[in-house]
């Protein structure tokens, strides 16, 4: 019942305390800050050549931080509204329970909340067509040991039947072989 509580106030019931808002935005640029190592420069490097003509050659997740320090309550309850939306939600419940009383205890719980009238509309990110070998070599004077990645881009695929779990299996042993491989070269 916590949890359902929690839930519903991150999908409808935020208060955007000027405060809050202000103090927050602090925490947000110190997890920016925590995360840009050696591994992330060399990330963002990487992402033109990775996803080229997408959004996310050119922005990750968490933003910039010139526009998390200017951002305030108005901006943030827009953002809020425009895409923290009943139809871009989902409540997934694990656990040994019974699935009909859950369906209904979502329906119950989840039932106030509405699209905007004016809805945003959504604005895939992309992803770039596998068009033959992508090269990025990357340096970064913090790196603390050389690294090696391998990144298949492929579109997305079918993974509702037996014929797709085994193909992902197949995919997912390939990638332990070569990364067992590359790692005894390394330990040689």
């Amino acid at each position: 019942s916590k949890g359902f509580d929690i839930l519903h106030d991150w999908a409808g019931d935020v208060t955007y305390d000027p405060n809050e808002v202000k103090a927050e935005s602090g925490v947000v640029l110190e997890e920016w800050r925590l995360g840009r190592g050696a591994f992330m420069r060399l990330f963002d490097k990487s992402l033109p050549v990775l996803a080229p003509g997408t959004r996310y050659a050119n922005r990750i997740t968490i933003g910039l931080p010139e526009i998390i320090k200017k951002a305030d309550r108005d901006a943030l309850r827009r953002f809020y509204t425009d895409w923290y939306r009943p139809d871009q939600m989902a409540v997934i419940v694990v656990g040994d329970v019974d699935p009909a009383q859950i369906e209904r205890t979502i329906k119950e719980r989840f039932g106030d909340l509405k699209n905007p009238a004016n809805e945003r509309k959504h604005l895939p990110g992309g992803v770039p067509a596998a068009d033959g070998t992508k090269i990025a070599i990357e340096t970064d004077k913090e790196l603390p040991t050389p690294e090696i990645g391998i990144v298949n881009v492929i579109p997305k695929r079918s993974n509702v039947s037996t014929v797709d779990y085994r193909r992902f299996l197949v995919d997912q042993l390939y990638t332990q072989i070569v990364d067992e491989r590359l790692h005894k070269l390394e330990r040689k």
